[in-house]
Order: C-alpha cells, then structure tokens, then sequence
C-alpha cells in the first residue's frame, strides 16, 4: 500500500512540477501589469524591444525580434516538460529536443525574412515547432500518467 502511495503521490509532483512554469509565467505577467509603475518610465530609461518607424529596416528587424523573442517565450516549458518526459521516453524525449532544435532554427529563419508568415512556409521545419512541444508535452503526460497508476 505504502508503494503505491509513493507512486501516486510521485505521479501528483511531477504534473505538478509540469504545470508550474506556465503558471509562473501567468504570475509574472499580471504582476507585471497589475504593479507596473507608471512613472518609471520618467526615471528610467528602458531600451526598446523593438524598432519604431515604418521602414523596410526596422520591420526586419522586428521579424528578426519576434523570431527570437518566441523562442525565449516557449522554451522554459520546453525544458521542464522534456525533463519530465525523459524519465519515462528519454529517446522520444531526445527525438523531440532534436526536432525543436531544428525547428525553431526554422522558424526563425523565416520570420527573419520580414514576412511573418513565412515562419511556417519558409522551410518545411519550420512549423513543426509546434511538433515537437506537443512531443515532449506528451511524453511528459506518459510519465506523470505512469507514475499515478505504478
């Protein structure tokens, strides 16, 4: 009986741990809005994210931006969720890592170009981005799922 409960209490953890850094990410986001200073600004100056203007230029260099920003946006629960898959699906697990890795190269590619959709058409990998987090989402899924029935 005691086995038993260490596994399902070990099954709850994991998903647990899976779930935590989308909803940190929530957290961060609504503090950030709720708390934001409105006269920082004033105070400080804060580099620009992205180019201002309408030129050919500066919308390339927003592409190129969002490109990378969204890889910074998707790979904390990339990680977290391959960390949990590999326990269980370490070579689906790596199977998905290499297919992000290529992917996201991809992808980047193609919104570099200064058309946003091109993202998905530029190159055939580049929509698999999307591929390979529901890879590791599921192989994360798989472990948690087999530690609550072990």
């Amino acid at each position: 009986a005691e086995e038993r409960f260490n596994g399902v209490t070990s099954g709850f953890v994991l998903l647990a741990i899976g779930f935590k850094p989308a909803a940190a990410r929530k957290t961060l986001a609504d503090k950030a809005k709720k708390d934001g200073d409105e006269h920082a600004e004033e105070r400080f100056s804060f580099p620009k994210l992205y180019a201002e203007g309408f030129s050919e230029n500066a919308h390339k260099f927003n592409c190129l931006q969002r490109g990378h920003q969204h890889a910074l946006e998707t790979y904390t629960m990339f990680v977290s969720l391959s960390l949990l898959g590999g326990l269980t699906r370490p070579v689906t697990t790596a199977l998905g890592g290499l297919i992000w890795c290529v992917s996201r190269t991809k992808y980047a590619a193609g919104y570099g170009t200064g058309d946003p959709q091109a993202r998905y058409t530029h190159s055939f990998w580049g929509r698999h981005v999307w591929t390979s987090l529901l890879i590791v989402a599921a192989t994360a899924t798989v472990t948690g799922v087999s530690l609550l029935t072990a």
